[in-house]
């Protein structure tokens, strides 16, 4: 066993041989600072023309405030790369038709209807008069989606009777004289170009001239409510009214349900009146002239006659709508009649 003092040698020498490792290079590196890196002057650096050199660049760089990371003019290019929806949405409201009735919805509609139709005994059957205030608050509610409100000022000379409304839709409106045949052709223009024109017709207070604009809509149309697909859907089911009501098309059917419902709300005195009314809602429906009290109605309009077995087919079909919007009839009641 060693001795302590030949122990710390071999120890000493251990950390010697340890100290002295280098790596084998080729050639040694060399260490030592270049004259420029002793001064401490930096090399001068090249630029091209877009760039900036060291010294400008430290100039500008002092001279500059601190930005945010998008200056105003950033701001607005970044806005208007912006997709447009937003502006598209702004300039559709802008475009909207100032028609008032467009921009109802379908219960807004059937309250309008409802309220034109229905009678007041505690103010002389004037459903008329209570329609068009209904149309009055209705349309003053709408202010907020752009809607123009309608502006009744002038007094209604008298109320409009439901007998008076009965008389004029059976009256015989193209044989009437050159005036009123003229005022009617200057209602329809109005109501093919202006939307403001259903203001003047809501202070129309002639029956004749607003049953001569329902029924010359309807008469006039390029092809008739009902067609012949309709029309034999209707003869192989009027027993079956709800049945025959959903296989028409929404257009056909509403058209079709609301005048059925219109001339019940008129609560006509009698059968024959009853009858007479709905014989000539017929005759519009399907451009095919239908008798009425012995005569082929309407007058002055140049159709077919309505053949016999489809008009009898065609009637109960009618009739049964009829009684289902008076409640007369509570089988299969359709929901909304």
């Amino acid at each position: 066993m060693s001795s302590p003092e030949d122990q710390a040698k071999d120890h000493q020498n251990l950390l010697d041989h340890i100290g002295s490792f280098r790596p084998h290079f080729e050639s040694e590196l060399d260490y030592r600072l270049s004259d420029d890196e002793e001064t401490g002057k930096e090399p001068e650096l090249e630029y091209n023309d877009k760039s900036l050199s060291n010294t400008e660049s430290s100039n500008n760089n002092n001279d500059r405030k601190p930005q945010s990371p998008l200056e105003p003019k950033e701001r607005e290019e970044v806005e208007a790369d912006r997709p447009n929806d937003a502006d598209g949405e702004d300039d559709g409201i802008d475009d909207l038709d100032d028609d008032p009735l467009e921009d109802l919805n379908s219960e807004e509609c059937n309250a309008i209807i409802d309220s034109v139709l229905q009678e007041c005994p505690t103010e002389q059957n004037t459903p008329y008069m209570n329609g068009v205030q209904n149309r009055r608050d209705i349309f003053a509610n709408k202010d907020s989606k752009g809607c123009s409100t309608l502006s009744i000022e002038e007094e209604f000379p008298k109320p409009l009777t439901s007998t008076a409304l009965v008389q004029a839709l059976l009256a015989d409106h193209y044989t009437l004289d050159t005036e009123f045949a003229g005022r009617l052709r200057k209602y329809q223009r109005l109501l093919n170009s202006r939307a403001n024109a259903w203001d003047k017709i809501a202070r129309e207070v002639d029956p004749l001239m607003l049953s001569a604009l329902l029924w010359s809509w309807l008469d006039l149309l390029r092809e008739p409510v009902l067609n012949r697909n309709d029309l034999s859907i209707i003869v192989i089911r009027a027993e079956k009214p709800w049945e025959v009501l959903k296989r028409l098309d929404n257009g056909t059917r509403y058209t079709t349900e609301y005048l059925v419902r219109f001339i019940a709300r008129l609560r006509p005195k009698s059968t024959m009146v009853r009858d007479d009314l709905l014989r000539r809602l017929v005759a519009s429906l399907t451009h095919q002239a239908v008798g009425i009290q012995g005569t082929l109605r309407p007058v002055g309009m140049d159709w077919n006659k309505l053949r016999q077995g489809t008009a009898g087919q065609l009637m109960l079909f009618i009739d049964a709508i009829y009684d289902m919007a008076t409640g007369e009839v509570n089988d299969n009641n359709p929901p909304g009649l």
